[in-house]
C-alpha cells in the first residue's frame, strides 16, 4: 500500500497552532540549555534538541507569514467586490428612502383632509410605487424592513405595532397587517419627519384610575426586564415583560444597574473588565450592546470568575466578532487603509479610531489627518499610544515625500514639520513655498533659476553623480547641503563651478576623503611608476 500523502498546512489557522507548540518548545529547551549544573554530555544533548526546534519553529514561522499574507491580499480582494455591493445597496436603499418619504408625505396629507379623494389616491398611489422598490431591492438580495404591507381586502397600510404581534414585530422583515388604524398624533409626527415610529408601541389603554395612559415599551426596557426576571432571552418571555411594564409592575426600568444586563451576565463584570482589559473599556459606553451583543457577551465570559482566557484567546475571537467585522471589513477601514496604509495600532486603538471614525462620519483629507493625529497622539505618560506604528509611519511614502521638498531646495524639513503636514497643521505646499523662500535666501543668485520652477536638486544632480564616483559611493548618500558640498552652487560674486573644478575641488579637500579611494591608490602607484621608470629604476 502507497503511503498516504499528507498535505502540508496552508492557511493562518492550521499553521498557526503548529507554529505556537513550535514556539513552546523552543522556548522550553532553551530556559533548559541555561540551567546550571549540566554536564558537558547534556549539554550537548539538549544543545542539539534546541537547534532542531529552533529549525522547525523558524519553518513554521516561514509558512505563517506566506499564509498571513496571502490571505491579507485574498481579503482586500473581497473587500473590493464587497465595497462594490455597499455601493449598489446603498443606491437602492436612497430610492427606497425617497420613496418611503413621500409615501409618508402623501399619508399626511390625506390624513390632513380624509375626505379628499384624490388625496386618498395619490396616497395608496405613493403606498403602490414603494412597495414596487421593495420588491425590487429583494429581487437585488438589498433586505429592507418595510414600513408599509398588504392589507387582507387589497391595498397597503402602514406598519404599526398594534397590527403586528409583539413577539413577530422584533425578528420578521415584512409583517403583514391585518387591519390598519388610524394613527396617533405621536405616530403621525414621527412619520412625518423619518421612517421610525416609536419603538416598538403598545396600543393607548385605559387606566382606572388615571384615565388614559399612553404605555409604551421600548427594546432596551424589555432587554432589560429580561435581565431583571432573570428570563431566558424567547419571544414568549419578551411578550411577558412586555405586559408587566404595560401593567405598571417594572416601574424604573431603564434605571437598573448597567452590570446586569444581557445573558448570564453577573453583577460588577464591567469594573472587572475594565481593570483587565483596559484598552477596551471605552466599548462598554461607546457601543450598542443590543446591536452588538456577542461583543459584550465576549467581554462577560472573558472575565468570569475562574474564566481561562488569555490575551490571544481574547483577541482571536474578538477580531470575529460582528462588530469587528462589521467595521474592519467596512467601508471607513477600506477608506482608511487607501488613505494611510496599514500601521501596527496600539492595542484596541484601532478599534477606536474606527468608532470614532464612523460616528463622526470623517472622509478623504480629514479621515486622513485625523487617522495621523491618532496615530502620534501619546497617553497621560507622554509616550505614543501607538509605538510600533511611527517608525513605520516614518518610512512610509508619504512622509519620505513631504521629506524630499526639503531635499528639493537644500533646506532638510524636521521630523515634527513633517507630521505637522500630516495632521493638517500645514499644507505640502505651505512647506514647498516655505522650502523654496529659504533657497532663494541661501543661494540668492538662483532666485530666478528657483521662481521659474527648477529646484535645487535638479541643479546639484550633476555635481552629486560625479562626487559619488570620484568618492566611490552611493550618490544617495551625498547630501548636498551639508559640508563643502554646497560650495559648488556659487554665490552672488562667484560662478557655479565647471566639472572641471568640482573635481579638483573634490580631490582637493580632505574631508572628502578621496586620498582614501581606490582611484587615488592607483593614480599614486601610476604615479611612482613613472617617476621611476623616469629614474630609471625599473624597464
Amino acid at each position: 500500500m502507497a503511503p498516504r500523502e499528507v498535505q502540508p498546512p496552508k492557511t493562518t489557522a492550521e499553521i498557526g497552532p503548529r507554529r505556537e507548540a513550535a514556539k513552546k518548545v523552543r522556548d522550553d529547551l532553551k530556559t533548559a540549555l541555561g540551567q546550571e549544573g549540566l554536564t558537558d554530555k547534556e549539554y550537548a544533548a539538549i544543545q542539539k534538541q534546541y537547534e532542531a526546534a529552533k529549525t522547525q519553529y523558524n519553518l513554521l514561522d516561514d509558512l505563517y507569514g506566506k499564509a498571513e499574507k496571502a490571505e491579507k491580499k485574498a481579503k482586500v480582494a473581497s473587500g473590493v467586490t464587497e465595497f462594490q455591493q455597499n455601493v449598489k445597496d446603498t443606491a437602492t436603499t436612497a430610492k427606497v428612502k425617497a420613496a418611503e418619504t413621500a409615501a409618508i408625505s402623501a399619508s399626511k396629507t390625506f390624513q390632513g383632509d380624509p375626505n379628499d379623494t384624490s388625496k386618498k389616491d395619490k396616497k395608496n398611489a405613493a403606498y403602490q410605487t414603494l412597495n414596487d422598490l421593495y420588491d425590487k431591492a429583494d429581487a437585488l438580495g438589498v433586505n429592507l424592513p418595510r414600513i408599509i404591507a398588504p392589507i387582507e381586502g387589497g391595498g397597503f397600510g402602514l406598519v404599526t405595532a398594534e397590527a403586528v404581534p409583539a413577539s413577530v414585530a422584533e425578528t420578521v422583515a415584512t409583517p403583514k397587517v391585518a387591519t390598519p388604524r388610524v394613527l396617533t398624533r405621536a405616530e403621525s409626527e414621527a412619520l412625518a419627519t423619518g421612517r421610525e415610529l416609536p419603538e416598538p408601541t403598545v396600543a393607548d389603554t385605559l387606566d382606572t384610575n388615571n384615565g388614559l395612559k399612553d404605555v409604551r415599551a421600548k427594546r432596551a426596557d424589555v432587554t432589560a426586564g429580561l435581565a431583571a426576571l432573570k428570563l431566558p432571552d424567547t419571544a414568549a418571555n419578551r411578550q411577558t415583560v412586555r405586559d408587566q411594564i404595560k401593567a405598571g409592575k417594572l416601574p424604573n426600568i431603564r434605571n437598573l444597574p448597567a452590570n446586569v444586563s444581557g445573558k448570564g451576565f453577573d453583577a460588577g463584570w464591567q469594573d472587572r473588565f475594565k481593570k483587565e482589559y483596559p484598552a477596551y473599556a471605552w466599548m462598554l459606553t461607546e457601543l450598542d450592546q443590543t446591536k452588538y451583543a456577542d461583543l459584550f457577551q465576549l467581554m462577560n465570559d472573558a472575565v468570569k470568575p475562574g474564566s481561562e482566557y488569555t490575551d490571544e484567546l481574547f483577541q482571536r475571537k474578538f477580531i470575529g466578532t460582528s462588530w469587528y467585522t462589521e467595521l474592519a471589513a467596512g467601508q471607513t477601514g477600506r477608506a482608511l487603509t487607501t488613505a494611510i496604509g496599514a500601521y501596527s495600532w496600539g492595542e484596541g486603538q484601532l478599534a477606536k479610531f474606527l468608532t470614532t471614525a464612523t460616528r463622526m462620519g470623517y472622509t478623504d483629507a480629514t479621515l486622513k489627518s485625523k487617522a495621523y493625529e491618532a496615530l502620534f497622539s501619546k497617553g497621560a505618560d507622554g509616550k505614543y499610544v501607538n509605538p510600533n506604528a511611527i517608525g513605520e509611519v516614518k518610512a512610509s511614502s508619504q512622509f519620505l515625500a513631504i521629506k524630499k521638498i526639503g531635499t528639493s531646495f537644500l533646506t532638510p524639513i524636521s521630523d515634527e514639520s513633517v507630521i505637522d503636514t500630516l495632521v493638517g497643521g500645514r499644507s505640502s505646499d505651505d512647506l514647498m513655498r516655505t522650502s523654496r523662500e529659504l533657497a532663494k535666501a541661501k543661494f540668492p543668485h538662483l532666485a530666478n533659476a528657483i521662481d521659474a520652477g527648477v529646484t535645487l536638486e535638479d541643479i546639484t544632480y550633476g555635481y552629486r553623480r560625479d562626487a559619488a564616483q570620484l568618492l566611490e559611493v552611493d550618490p544617495n548618500t551625498i547630501d548636498m547641503s551639508a559640508g563643502g558640498y554646497s560650495a559648488a552652487l556659487g554665490s552672488m560674486n562667484n560662478p557655479m563651478m565647471s566639472t572641471a573644478e568640482w573635481a579638483a575641488y573634490i580631490k582637493g579637500t580632505p574631508e572628502f576623503g578621496w586620498q582614501f579611494t581606490k582611484q587615488a591608490n592607483q593614480q599614486a602607484t601610476d604615479i611612482g611608476l613613472t617617476l621611476a621608470r623616469a629614474f630609471g629604476k625599473i624597464q
